[in-house]
């Protein structure tokens, strides 16, 4: 038997490693809410923003596997139970990938890697994996479509893009149906909020919630920004959508500049100040431009759909660090 299709079919048994973290404890949440069987995968390795507390509220209505995925005995012979795999292991911090290369190989290649070396002929779910924009690196283009070359300026974006070539290659090796989503800025709650780099938004947030000021470098800069809410809807839809084969999508978000989004979630926590600085170098070198992305391939999939507000993203944001710092 080969691997199954995505189709308009209700979907039942939901595998989620990385499921602990910030948008997999999200999706593990939603399946979980809509009556699927969802299991979960998470060693809860340190700095990469997993945490049991995010599974606490689902703990009795799905089943949580607490080890890193290179350790989960028979690895071939569970997944090949389910019908959808959503494979969220990652760590998105970028300046920190620079400093230390191995530990993003670890979360954002071996553990894909470890997943797909468990994929045998026969029966296999589906897969959706969960990319990041910055595998494109900083194409000299308006719009990126997904035909545009992975071209990575940053350690992470390496090895994102690297782990997709896997699920290619795999994808054809064994027949298997795999979606990779190519995401931009997701912000929202359980996102990391200890550490040195936590990422843009969720760093101005924290900040301006202690009173101090916020550095926007450079001028003109900006970035697309995606609610975890949509984009566990985008998810959501993906899976129950027809689809065989491999297919890479871009992921929509709303493009805000940074002085802009730094200053509405200055409002939203009513303390802190903004000021902008030139780029430092470290930054530029793994900057990746403005260009925006071309979504009307997932459109196409998926139908089109509005996105959350913008200034309600960064008021639920706000909200989150607020109750969530100590």
């Amino acid at each position: 038997m080969t691997s199954p299709s995505m189709s308009h079919r209700e979907v039942e048994r939901i595998l989620v490693p990385g499921g602990a973290g910030f948008i997999g404890s999200h999706l593990a949440a939603a399946f979980a809410a809509a009556g699927h069987q969802v299991t979960v995968i998470d060693g809860l390795l340190p700095r990469a923003g997993a945490d049991r507390r995010h599974l606490e509220p689902l703990l009795r209505a799905i089943r949580f596997i607490e080890q890193p995925i290179e350790d989960v005995a028979n690895l071939g012979e569970l997944i090949c139970k389910f019908d959808t795999v959503i494979d969220c292991m990652g760590w998105a911090c970028h300046l920190l990938a620079v400093q230390d290369p191995g530990y993003d190989a670890r979360l954002n290649l071996a553990s894909h890697r470890a997943l797909l070396q468990s994929v045998r002929a026969g029966r296999n779910p589906a897969f959706v994996y969960l990319g990041t924009r910055s595998q494109y690196g900083r194409p000299r283009l308006d719009r990126i479509a997904e035909s545009c070359a992975l071209e990575p300026v940053d350690i992470q974006g390496i090895h994102k893009a690297a782990a997709e070539h896997y699920y290619r290659f795999f994808a054809a090796r064994y027949n298997l149906t795999v979606v990779s989503l190519r995401v931009p800025n997701c912000i929202g709650p359980n996102q990391l909020i200890e550490g040195p780099d936590i990422g843009l938004f969720g760093g101005f947030a924290r900040d301006l919630l202690g009173d101090k000021t916020v550095t926007v470098y450079g001028s003109g800069r900006s970035r697309a920004v995606i609610d975890v809410r949509d984009l566990v809807t985008i998810v959501r839809k993906i899976v129950a959508a027809p689809h065989t084969g491999f297919e890479a999508y871009n992921v929509p978000g709303q493009r805000v500049p940074l002085d802009v989004a730094a200053r509405l979630l200055r409002d939203q926590a009513g303390s802190g100040e903004v000021r902008q600085a030139p780029l430092p170098e470290e930054i530029a070198q793994i900057d990746m431009g403005e260009a925006d992305a071309d979504c009307s391939k997932l459109h196409s999939l998926i139908g089109e759909f509005p996105l959350t507000p913008l200034e309600e993203t960064f008021r639920a944001l706000v909200d989150y660090f607020r109750e969530a710092l100590p």
